[in-house]
């Protein structure tokens, strides 16, 4: 089986470093053109399943790469971005401030009325039990947000939370993991890859923000 796994193009809220969380988000003219380039790279890829966030700026990207495929995407409540709580629509100094203030490690923080990445774990049970159960020689793409691709690929992967700064998926990026057919494990082919989004003229990067991760992130 092999998974294809793609982080949303950009939005507005990545320029202004602000934690959209469950909010549904909105592509910015960098996102759209990542979202279009993504779907040229996935667009000669057999694609049997296709399983999305129902988040509009995931939706946005998917709708760009199913552009050329004759499949439905399943929507998936459980693919939502991590809850944050009292701080979506806040500036990611906010986060950190929480955080700091919590006296918690970040793994284990959890925002007033969001969700600690234990929270997030949990529901995406759902989604690798039933990933594992696709028919080995199926391909299977998942477009969701950072944290939910993150939390996943420590999970498939199986990477300690020490690791987590070490997981990067920046937007619009490919992640590509097969299932060993002896072992059954998920072995990573590609990692973060984001080499379609390079040949060609995008915002300069100076005028785009960062994502919330590491040290940092939750």
């Amino acid at each position: 089986m092999k998974l294809i796994l793609v982080r949303h193009g950009e939005t507005e809220a990545n320029l202004q470093k602000i934690i959209q969380g469950q909010q549904p988000g909105e592509l910015s003219a960098e996102g759209r053109l990542q979202a279009r380039l993504l779907g040229e790279r996935l667009r000669r890829e057999r694609i049997d399943h296709f399983w999305a966030s129902p988040l509009r700026r995931v939706v946005q990207t998917a709708a760009a790469v199913i552009h050329h495929h004759l499949i439905d995407i399943i929507p998936m409540p459980e693919l939502m971005e991590r809850h944050f709580g009292l701080l979506e629509g806040k500036g990611f100094e906010d986060y950190f401030l929480a955080l700091e203030k919590s006296g918690l490690p970040f793994h284990l923080f959890r925002p007033p009325g969001g969700e600690s990445l234990g929270d997030v774990e949990e529901r995406l049970a759902y989604v690798v039990n039933r990933l594992h159960r696709i028919p080995q020689g199926e391909t299977l793409v998942l477009a969701a947000h950072s944290v939910i691709n993150k939390v996943l690929l420590r999970i498939l992967l199986h990477k300690g939370i020490e690791e987590w700064d070490a997981i990067r998926q920046d937007n619009g990026c490919v992640n590509i993991l097969h299932r060993n057919e002896k072992s059954g494990a998920m072995e990573a082919e590609l990692l973060n890859c984001t080499r379609h989004l390079q040949a060609r003229e995008a915002v300069p990067a100076a005028a785009r923000g960062g994502n919330l991760s590491s040290k940092t992130a939750p």
